[in-house]
């Protein structure tokens, strides 16, 4: 789909029909829900629609807007203005350009007819961070729009501004206990789930499944809403890892059918990332994820697919590394940009800054650094992972519900830090998925004692570091993969005048440096996949 605005009349032309079109409105993708000032209204008509813009004053429309839940782009007009802006969370990627009379707005870059350029900053922000921070895209003049952003354009001079709000909710007084507060949050979670389940009355539930616990909490309380035989399981990995394995165990504990596909290093050969580097329009480095053709086959199954995107982040993962950096903030900055010292010099600071887009007027529980966590990394990096093959799957994301984000990220710290109640629901209702092993606690279970925990983690330790196997990477190894995957040599080759000589000698002379090495694999394919020209 591609969306051409004319800067002077705000008249609109499409490459493809929208899903809603009428004389105000344009909107691509799906609305779920709007949150009016007379409550929730789920599942709204275009009429309803309408009428809910239309009732928005021009002042307090940017911040009204992203109440509304989905996975969608939506352009309105009223009077000489013409409002654009996507879901809260940017689930659906929405890039634009401006042009000398238009704007032009389009959801698959691949698609894009013009030429299309990287500049050598570009391309070394992209290997340091795996995506590029902030509204920029890997492509010169190409944006994203992004969490929380309303572009307001101007009919009548032809200009365009931008228009922020925090999307995160201020800091509420709780005094729920903890055995309440864990009740709350599973109640809102399986309101979250039982609505988006509601169009697909009938139709086969997929569920990516893994050692960990995001996917087994989802399949714990689909089970409470439907039979065990409407879902369909799938796990990838290396055999022997623990997201593969354990996957596995979780499915055939549950009683749901499952799908199995081992990898090795034959599933990322040349056309493979070809294939990954077209589903992630080049905005990620995607030679580390899933390959697409198990996506693919596992679209046989059915289309409704069941995410647990970023869960672990909002229950409070400790392994988040933006935890520690709360209370230095501009320290912060300098360790996102001196996480590979040899490109520190290269990154600017402009383009770090410009990813710290919200205001601090706004207080919220999640400290500036996890801010920048949220609208950065899951918005330019997490859903092209999690959302593969968008055009054969519709993806349902409980997490994301506003009213069960809200509630937990506005939880205290300290019922959040660890999973603290996503764990406790785990253990006292779906006793039998606690009792398996699980990734986090390393083949231990939830429920062990912390002996065997910690025996467990010894013994991964062991096993890590004397007998040179990972099985905490459900993909493949990529350490030990790196040679045959990679090719170095030729890869130099490829990337020649890309890296400062310098950078260069480093990245390709160390092996503490070889992921990096993988995003500039990405960046050698995106030459052959968007005939770029990267030298």
């Amino acid at each position: 789909m591609r969306i051409t605005v004319d800067r002077k009349t705000g008249h609109s032309q499409f490459s493809d029909k929208p899903d809603i079109l009428s004389e105000n409105l344009v909107i691509v993708g799906k609305i779920e829900c709007l949150h009016t000032e007379s409550g929730q209204n789920w599942f709204p008509s275009p009429i309803q629609i309408e009428s809910y813009l239309d009732s928005l004053s021009d002042d307090k429309f940017a911040s009204k807007v992203s109440s509304i839940e989905g996975q969608f782009l939506i352009l309105w007009r009223k009077g000489n203005k013409v409002y654009i802006f996507c879901d809260r969370y940017c689930v659906l990627p929405i890039y634009y350009r401006f042009t000398s009379g238009s704007l032009e707005f389009f959801d698959r870059i691949l698609d894009y007819e013009n030429k299309l350029s990287i500049s050598q900053q570009n391309a070394i922000a992209f290997l340091l961070f795996r995506y590029i921070p902030g509204r920029q895209t890997l492509f010169n003049g190409i944006a994203r729009i992004m969490p929380g952003e309303c572009l307001i354009l101007n009919t009548a001079t032809g200009e365009m501004q931008n228009c922020v709000s925090n999307v995160y909710p201020q800091v509420k007084i709780q005094v729920e206990s903890d055995n309440t507060a864990a009740e709350t949050f599973h109640g809102l979670f399986r309101k979250a789930l039982e609505r988006r389940l509601q169009p697909y009355f009938q139709e086969k539930l997929l569920l990516p499944l893994s050692g960990g616990l995001d996917s087994r909490y989802i399949l714990g309380t689909a089970l409470e809403l439907v039979a065990p035989n409407r879902i369909v399981a799938m796990t990838f990995g290396s055999p022997g890892s623990y997201d593969f394995e354990i996957g596995k165990q979780v499915a055939k504990a549950a009683g749901v059918q499952h799908i199995s596909y081992p990898l090795s290093p034959k599933n990322y050969h040349s056309k493979s990332l070809e294939a990954n580097c077209k589903d992630t329009d080049g905005q990620i480095s995607f030679t580390t994820e899933a390959p697409i053709e198990i996506y693919r086959d596992f679209s046989k199954y059915g289309k409704v697919t069941l995410s647990g995107y970023v869960g672990d982040a909002i229950m409070g993962n400790k392994a988040n590394p933006m935890h520690s950096q709360d209370k230095k903030i501009i320290a912060l900055k300098d360790a996102l940009i001196s996480i590979q010292d040899p490109l520190a010099g290269y990154i600017s600071y402009p383009m770090i800054d410009s990813s710290f887009y919200y205001e601090n007027g706004e207080i919220s529980r999640l400290g500036t650094s996890e801010l920048w966590f949220f609208i950065n990394h899951f918005t330019k990096y997490t859903t092209y992972c999690v959302f593969k093959l968008r055009e054969h799957f519709e993806y349902i994301n409980p997490f994301i519900d506003y009213a069960f984000l809200d509630y937990v990220l506005n939880l205290p710290q300290g019922m959040r830090l660890y999973r603290k109640l996503y764990f406790y629901w785990l253990q006292e209702h779906f006793p039998q998925l606690a009792s398996l092993p699980c990734r986090i606690y390393r083949g231990a279970s939830l429920i062990d004692s912390p002996t065997k925990k910690f025996a467990a983690h010894q013994w991964d330790r062991f096993i890590h570091y004397f007998l040179r196997r990972n099985k905490g990477i459900n993909k493949i190894d990529l350490f030990q993969h790196r040679f045959e995957i990679l090719e170095p040599d030729q890869l130099r080759k490829q990337i020649k005048g890309l890296l400062p000589t310098e950078a260069e000698k480093v990245i390709f002379g160390k092996s503490k440096y070889y992921f990096l090495l993988y995003n500039l694999k990405c960046l050698s394919i995106l030459r052959y996949s968007f005939g770029i020209p990267l030298g």
